[in-house]
């Protein structure tokens, strides 16, 4: 009972733990509310999206479960960032949320991408009509040049020499021209009026005057502007922030000298590219925005989901057409509209035919919906058919056998007896209604009329049946790889390594091959598909294993397959005795490698020999002394004591070495040292060439030779190294008369977590270790080339939180499976 409270104990202080993390996400909100204040964003808008964050925070702790642990410390260890992308997707819904909000139109006055400003390098429009404040350009060309720059004074006039005073005030820029020809052809003798003359004359604008426009009624900042005399009713209300909140888009009215001389529609620019009303401004011009009169918002499956500004006597249509269109998937037969009558509220159903007719009010909202999920015509063919897929339901595919000509007819393949029509009852639950086709075509069953959404379903036999298959092992050339057959199937295709005449992992690989069963197939035939033959298959030996399967027996049998051996050759010619012996499916046929079948196997000896190189073994009990004579000799300067021999790694190896890695990094007490692991394809096996020399015959030290062998012979090496946890590892000369400690005092001696037991690896990979002795230790002996080793002791340390929790995980995982197994056994 005490134990199983501990347990629940750790289990509530995890949970705990892993929860924390949520409290890095509340500390962040005082830091984004800060910058969401900076980007314009409301404090409810901020703390609504914070709450939805929140929740999905806690919802996907509570899914998360025990890997909770590791978000947290991603949480805490990245919060700048978590901060910055929560801003930013919260700035990014509110953007969007509050748009759906805005009635369509007022956002252009406030986009940063619009500014509305006129353009000052246009051509000078021909009906703008100068004022005082304007800068008049004339050019004069031809057989005498002369330019003219000049500012219309107060008066409306401007001074030329040899012409005087010229009154161009409330003259267009056309008119001006006109008239300035008349004055300056009193200077210029060739400059007509008709234009026949050898001098020309253009007038056009430099410096343009201001003016003065009043803007009032329902606009952000209404007042008097100061604007460049070019400008037009659009670059007024950019100038005084677009229209409020109540301010209508649909009927802005410019007033000159107490007329109204333009009402500008700002939908027919949104909507239509017009810009008709877009008129230039004069100097004490009056816009007035009036009050909007009717706002309609648009839900549902349009294109634009907005409120929408309409006039009097708009209709549904045009309200259909300002929200850019139905959407894909809309249902367009009628629409609902919710209307205020002052009282209550009412919902009206207008029928398609009805939208031109039906006048929109103030404060109606719509709602398209969806199209009904459904096929009104569809029938739908799979399986055994030529052309399977969806249908029109008509006159031509109403019944099963229509429908199946339609799909260009069955397959040979096709299982005619047994189809079936899944078929939608009118409460939506489903029905199975069997077809026997064969008697449909054949005339002894009646046609079935199809429905809509009928599915017909035509299988193949080979649908109703495992896949058959043949499958090859062994000695063949698998040249050709047959495709995949299924899941089941094609995990049999692979190659894995074989040994048949012992323990050598370099034999070629045996191959087994699976392909799809034929009727009448041939051991012959199979063999052909798999490639043929390899040089190394035996023709006295090929095996064919096959199922036990009876499906009317009724008791188990002690037979677990049939067992076939034939004699084949080269040519794939079997033994006449089995040439009647057909394949069935899932048979197994075995290639057995011959054995008289041998490739070559190479060796090598390096260093100080005779011949040194690459040797081909000449029988499998070959021996390290064996090859030295072959190789001539060793040389005098041969230092053999040293003599190391490498082996090729095989699978096995580089498992051991994993499994002991796993144990060294598991082990805390295990000391550390400077050989590491599997950095090398060879090993090195201990040999001691020199008694192998001298006792040919004894295995203890003449050691059998395997493939990929290398022996090396060196010279003389004079130094010793000492390495592992010494003060100063390093290399030295080898001294007769040294024994191991004067050499680690050559190292300056062991180091602070030495362990003092070293041991020496002598050239020829041999190790020998220090041992203890009855009054002191024993100490391997010291031969040239050989390294002397200190082991480490390892470094103690606390665990890290990570550590903990990851362990803590470990314990409620296992208190989860006590506790099961407690409420099981009661």
């Amino acid at each position: 009972m005490f134990m199983a409270k501990k347990i629940h104990y750790v289990f509530i202080f995890l949970s705990f733990w892993c929860v924390g993390g949520l409290s890095v996400f509340a500390q962040s909100q005082t830091e984004i509310l800060k910058k969401a204040r900076e980007m314009g964003i409301s404090e409810s808008e901020i703390r609504k999206q914070l709450e939805a964050k929140e929740k999905q925070m806690q919802q996907e702790s509570t899914n998360q479960g025990s890997t909770t642990s590791a978000s947290t410390s991603t949480l805490l260890r990245d919060s700048a960032a978590i901060n910055a992308l929560l801003l930013e997707d919260i700035k990014q819904q509110i953007k969007k949320d509050s748009l759906d909000k805005v009635v369509f139109g007022r956002e252009i006055f406030s986009s940063t991408n619009l500014s509305f400003e006129p353009n000052y390098n246009m051509a000078t429009p021909k009906n703008y009509k100068l004022a005082a404040g304007d800068e008049i350009v004339i050019d004069v060309w031809g057989s005498t040049e002369a330019n003219y720059r000049q500012r219309i004074s107060p008066d409306g006039t401007i001074n030329i020499e040899r012409v005087g005073l010229i009154s161009l005030a409330g003259l267009t820029i056309e008119e001006a021209e006109e008239w300035l020809k008349q004055q300056l052809s009193q200077i210029y003798s060739g400059l007509t009026e008709d234009g026949g003359g050898d001098i020309n004359i253009k007038v056009s604008l430099g410096q343009i005057r201001t003016i003065k426009v009043n803007i009032v009624g329902e606009v952000s900042i209404p007042g008097t502007y100061t604007l460049p005399s070019l400008s037009t009713l659009f670059n007024a209300l950019y100038v005084a922030k677009g229209v409020n909140e109540i301010g209508t888009l649909r009927n802005i009215k410019l007033f000159r000298n107490n007329k109204e001389i333009a009402v500008l529609d700002v939908y027919d620019y949104l909507i239509n590219g017009k810009l008709d009303a877009d008129v230039r401004l004069e100097d004490n011009d009056l816009i007035i925005v009036e009050p909007y009169k009717n706002l309609v918002s648009v839900n549902g499956e349009l294109k634009r989901k907005r409120i929408f500004e309409l006039k009097d006597g708009e209709t549904l249509e045009d309200l259909i057409k300002y929200a850019g269109g139905f959407a894909a998937d809309a249902y367009s037969d009628r629409i609902q509209v919710s209307r205020k009558t002052g009282t209550k509220y009412q919902m009206n159903t207008v029928e398609k035919e009805n939208f031109p007719m039906f006048t929109m009010r103030d404060g109606d909202k719509i709602v398209v919906k969806k199209t009904i999920p459904m096929y009104e015509n569809r029938l739908i063919i799979k399986g055994a058919v030529w052309h399977p897929g969806e249908f029109e339901l008509t006159p031509a595919t109403q019944t099963v056998k229509k429908l199946i000509e339609a799909a260009e007819g069955l397959k040979g393949d096709a299982f005619t007896t047994r189809a079936q029509i899944t078929r939608m009852r009118p409460d939506f639950s489903y029905e199975v209604i069997p077809v026997d086709i064969k008697a449909i075509f054949n005339g002894q069953t009646q046609d079935i009329f199809l429905q809509s959404e009928d599915e017909l379903y035509i299988p193949s036999i080979y649908d109703l049946q495992e896949n058959y298959t043949i499958t090859v092992h062994g000695e063949v050339n698998n040249m050709r790889l047959p495709q995949t057959i299924n899941e089941d199937s094609s995990s049999r295709d692979f190659s894995f390594n074989t040994d048949q005449n012992g323990p050598n992992t370099n034999r070629p690989r045996v191959v087994q091959t699976v392909f799809p069963f034929k009727e009448n197939m041939t051991v012959e035939d199979a063999i052909l598909l798999a490639g043929g033959l390899k040089e190394s298959a035996s023709e006295a030996v090929v095996q064919v294993s096959r199922r036990v399967k009876n499906s009317k027996s009724t008791e188990f049998s002690d037979t677990l397959a049939y067992n076939y051996t034939f004699s084949i050759d080269k040519d794939l010619k079997i033994d006449p005795s089995a040439k009647l012996f057909i394949l069935q499916p899932f048979d197994e046929i075995f290639v057995r490698r011959s054995p008289g079948y041998q490739k070559q196997q190479m060796v090598r000896i390096e260093g100080e020999v005779l011949f040194p190189g690459l040797y081909v073994l000449s029988s499998p009990n070959e021996r390290l002394s064996d090859l030295i004579k072959r190789a001539g000799g060793v040389s005098p300067q041969a230092y053999i004591q040293g003599a190391t021999l490498k082996r090729k790694k095989t699978k096995d190896d580089y498992m051991k070495e994993l499994a002991l890695q796993t144990l060294q990094s598991q082990n805390l007490d295990s000391l550390q040292t400077n050989h590491p692991i599997g950095q090398d394809s060879m090993f090195i096996i201990g040999i001691d060439l020199n008694k192998a020399l001298e006792t040919t015959d004894n295995e203890k030290y003449n050691i059998v030779l395997k493939e990929n062998d290398v022996l090396t012979i060196p010279q003389l090496t004079n130094t010793v190294k000492i390495g592992g946890s010494v003060m100063f590892p390093n290399t030295t000369s080898y001294q007769e008369e040294y024994d191991l400690n004067d050499y680690i005092d050559k190292a300056g001696g062991y180091s602070k977590r030495a362990y003092k037991k070293p041991y020496v690896i002598y050239m020829n990979g041999q190790v020998a270790t220090t041992k203890n002795g009855f009054f002191k230790k024993k100490y391997p002996k010291i031969e040239p080339g050989c390294e002397i080793v200190v082991p480490q002791k390892p470094e103690t340390r606390r665990m890290s939180i990570g550590e903990i929790v990851g362990i803590s995980s470990s314990v409620v995982s296992l208190a989860a499976i006590i506790i099961t197994m407690t409420n099981n056994l009661k």
